[in-house]
């Protein structure tokens, strides 16, 4: 990685959606050095999905030339589940299952949406179950 100042640095991981508006400050006082690594993980993170998809890619590519048609087209999904959330409007994702396996439990998306502490879990972890409503 080339040399980069630390408010270049900042606003490179705001991009990424690592850090928000709210929460900059707070990682104002740490050096370049403890900074770096979530870079690195977001960096990586984006070349795995995208070999994900590459992958994806050519496993359809390859199921359609073995079977000679092509793939099943998936079931219309139907709207998630929608829910507020320390403020915020969130929502489960369209394609996300109706039941989830969270903590052991199997939960309706309107049970893990009263569940304070799988939401915490969800949403920090930037799940792909769930996507927050722009107002």
């Amino acid at each position: 990685m080339s040399k980069i100042t630390k408010p270049e640095l900042l606003d490179k991981l705001q991009a990424q959606g690592l850090i928000s508006d709210t929460n900059k400050a707070k990682f104002e006082g740490l050096t370049i050095a403890d900074l770096t690594p979530f870079l690195d993980l977001a960096e990586k993170n984006e070349e795995l999905e995208t070999a994900l998809g590459q992958s994806e890619a050519e496993l359809a590519s390859a199921q359609e030339a073995l079977s000679g048609t092509k793939p099943a087209k998936k079931k219309k999904s139907t709207p998630g589940h929608t829910f507020e959330f320390r403020g915020a409007k969130y929502q489960f994702a369209d394609t996300a299952p109706k039941r989830i396996r969270f903590s052991g439990n199997s939960l309706t998306q309107k049970e893990l949406a009263q569940d304070q502490d799988a939401l915490l879990h969800l949403i920090g972890k930037k799940s792909t179950l769930i996507t927050k409503i722009k107002e």
